[in-house]
Formats: structure tokens, C-alpha cells, sequence
């Protein structure tokens, strides 16, 4: 019996929204490893840091439970169970609150000073997990290798593409991407960018692999949701913001700007 045809590649667009993997990433040979939860817009991130011999890796974890505006990324700290918004998260608010309520009343009740930039446009990618699985649609001019002959990546048969690209400052990026047809998902990339001779930076190069991969048809909502016995330091401008049970909430120590930049334990 002739063997079945290959799968044709993922659309632009198509990929999972609910998976469950651990993941390898590197930058210019610094290694960190992670594991990471998706379910939908929801996301929990949890990234061990290498450390000295003799010592006990350092762990952070990234939690949204997604649903509301402005947006509120936990950073939590298992081992001081202690959690407050990413900077990211802080940086964005006022943006929200400026849309809603205007700028000068932004600035007014979160103690804003004029010094301070309130950014005018909030990233669409914003919320963005420190750690993610890229998808073919991340890179529109990826064309498949005919060449190349297929691997598999934490056990799941991918094409390769690559794509190549020159922005209007001379930068040249170089991508390899090992994409799962049935997913859509990068489970191995390989970067490589490079700046014009006139230009202080070296070249930078980086990736990550997919190690293992999970696609589970949900996801509880406890793995994105901050745990019982947790202190929230959660500032004012997220102040309608419902914690869990036995999460307690905590002001931002110290006072200070209303959106909590600049705090940390």
C-alpha cells in the first residue's frame, strides 16, 4: 500500500490555543529552560534560572487568567509566595485609564508626574508571555524547504521553513523554523541577526526547543490563577481587580505612583 501523502502546511493563522511544553531557549549561548501553559488567551509561565553549582535554582512564575482591562500579568514568586503586576502590566495601565478617562485625570489619581510618559499605543501582542511557542503566522515570509528532509521535534513530525529578512536600518535576519503542519506551532527556531559594519552591535544569536508537548483539549483555570496563602501587592489603578480565595491583597509598600512602577519585593 503506497504511504498516505504528507500533511500540507498550517495555514497562516492556524495553530493550537490549548497546550501544555517545556522548552529549551538560548541567547548567544545563555541557556534558560521553562515550562509553559496555554489555554486560549490565558498563559502560566514558569522559567528556572541557571545556577552556581551548590545552589538551588531560582524559579518565577508568569500567570494571566485574561478577561478584563487593563490587563494584569502576575509575576509570582513561589518562594516568597508573593505577586505583583509585571512592568509590563504597570506600564500599559495608564494607557487604559487614559482612554477612558482622559490623561490629566490619569495622572491625577494614580500620582502620575508630568515627567512620566504615559505610552500613546498599546502593543497588540500585549499580553505577551516572557516564554512562548512562536506559530508559522509569526513569520509571513517563511517559504518551506523542499530540501530539507523532515525531523521530528519533542516527538512530532515538522517541515522546515526559513525566511530571511532586511528592515530599513540594514538589519538582516536570518530564521529556521521547524514547524508542526497538525499544530502550526514553531517547535524549534533558530535566529540570527546581524547589523551593518557601521554598527557597535555584535551578532546575536538565539532560539528555543520544544522538548515535550501536551494537547490537552482544556486546561483548569487554577493553573493561571495565583495560589491560596499568597500575598498580591496590587496598586491602585488595578484596585477593581477580584483575587482568589486566600490570595490576600496587599498595598504597594512605600506609596508612590498609583500604578506600581518601580516596585519590587
Amino acid at each position: 500500500m503506497a504511504a498516505p501523502p504528507p500533511a500540507p502546511p498550517p495555514a497562516p493563522g492556524r495553530h493550537a490555543t490549548t497546550y501544555r511544553a517545556s522548552v529549551e531557549r538560548w541567547e548567544n549561548g545563555a541557556l534558560v529552560r521553562g515550562r509553559l501553559s496555554v489555554d486560549r488567551e490565558k498563559f502560566r509561565v514558569e522559567i528556572r534560572f541557571p545556577a552556581p553549582p551548590g545552589k538551588t535554582p531560582a524559579t518565577d512564575i508568569e500567570l494571566y487568567d485574561g478577561g478584563r482591562e487593563p490587563p494584569l500579568v502576575w509575576d509570582y514568586s513561589p518562594k516568597h509566595r508573593e505577586a505583583w503586576p509585571t512592568f509590563a502590566s504597570s506600564l500599559y495601565a495608564p494607557a487604559w485609564s487614559a482612554r477612558r478617562i482622559g490623561e490629566a485625570e490619569t495622572r491625577r489619581r494614580y500620582r502620575i508626574p508630568p515627567s512620566a510618559r504615559i505610552p500613546k499605543r498599546i502593543p497588540a501582542e500585549f499580553p505577551r508571555p516572557a516564554l512562548r511557542i512562536a506559530t508559522l503566522s509569526d513569520y509571513p515570509q517563511a517559504v518551506v524547504d523542499p530540501a530539507a528532509a523532515g525531523s521530528a521535534v519533542a516527538g512530532r513530525p515538522c517541515r522546515l521553513y526559513r525566511a530571511t529578512t532586511r528592515s530599513g536600518g540594514g538589519v538582516t535576519r536570518r530564521v529556521r523554523a521547524w514547524v508542526d503542519p497538525r499544530t502550526g506551532l514553531v517547535l524549534k527556531l533558530e535566529e540570527h541577526l546581524t547589523f551593518p559594519e557601521s554598527s557597535p552591535m555584535p551578532p546575536r544569536r538565539g532560539g528555543y526547543t520544544v522538548r515535550t508537548l501536551e494537547l490537552p483539549r482544556s486546561l483548569p483555570r487554577s493553573t493561571f490563577r495565583l495560589p491560596a496563602g499568597t500575598k498580591a501587592v496590587v496598586p491602585e489603578i488595578f484596585g477593581g481587580v477580584r483575587l482568589p480565595d486566600g490570595v490576600r491583597r496587599a498595598p504597594v509598600p512605600g506609596g508612590g505612583s498609583g500604578t506600581g512602577i518601580g516596585y519590587r519585593r
